[in-house]
């Protein structure tokens, strides 16, 4: 469950095409808590959820045409998002930084930081 819905739920009515293992790094191999990515396809676009094997639901990326693009989003145990960032044709236009739900931190694709209230920064 995720934020009181299923992951069903945001991924829609698309239907799963792949259940694989994923390791996002060397040190991650070495944890005990594997990663696994549920991608749904609708046309050229696919989305994936990368989980670990408690369930939590740590990432939401979305590909178009093989690309990285639109919304990825980024979540703590709690279930909110902590980062978020924003695509186009593979490349990142936005990054957003939460803290408690606030957005406290922006950069966008020139490198430029903004510094949000409640950012402590």
């Amino acid at each position: 469950m995720f934020r009181g819905r299923s992951l069903q739920y945001y991924l829609g009515a698309l239907s799963i095409i792949s259940l694989f293992l994923y390791s996002p790094s060397a040190s991650a191999q070495e944890d005990e808590n594997k990663y696994v990515s549920e991608c749904d396809t609708n046309g050229r676009s696919v989305l994936c959820a990368f989980k670990d094997s408690t369930g939590y639901v740590w990432e939401i990326h979305k590909f178009k045409g093989g690309d990285k693009s639109g919304k990825w989003q980024y979540f703590n145990r709690k279930g909110e998002v902590i980062e978020e960032r924003f695509y186009r044709r593979n490349k990142l236009i936005w990054t957003y930084y939460y803290r408690d739900g606030q957005v406290i931190r922006s950069i966008n694709k020139k490198g430029k930081i903004k510094n949000f209230k409640g950012c402590g920064c």
